[in-house]
């Protein structure tokens, strides 16, 4: 096992950030992907911080995607109001910043980053 993500991995319980992972209706559940169900989805993950309140709906999830340019589904939640979403396309770094910019500006978000593995020194 990669020695950042066993560390990673032993820290965020302490932390309170990942003591338990919360279930979160899809995109096809919620009919987001009613038109493709069988659509494979390959792009990257993201994190999504959420304003109080606020949750993964299917209407917050079709906002979401709109205001991305991007189809997105909830994937999980890591703590209340901060949740791993996927992208269905894979995207260039360009447009993952774009896109990352234009879901930051939602009123819904808090902040978007994308979900990477991150190397402890």
């Amino acid at each position: 096992m990669n020695k950042a993500l066993f560390v990673l991995g032993l820290l965020l319980p302490s932390l309170g950030a990942c003591s338990s992972v919360l279930p979160v209706e899809t995109t096809e559940q919620a009919g987001v992907n009613t038109l493709n169900p069988g659509t494979k989805w390959q792009g990257p993950r993201l994190l999504l911080r959420l304003q109080d309140g606020q949750q993964p709906d299917s209407a917050l999830v079709a906002s979401l995607s709109r205001a991305g340019g991007l189809l997105l589904r909830p994937q999980f939640a890591i703590s209340p109001n901060l949740y791993v979403f996927e992208s269905r396309d894979r995207l260039s770094e360009a447009a993952l910043a774009n896109a990352l910019q234009r879901l930051r500006a939602h009123p819904a978000v808090v902040y978007a980053e994308p979900d990477r593995a991150v190397r402890l020194p």
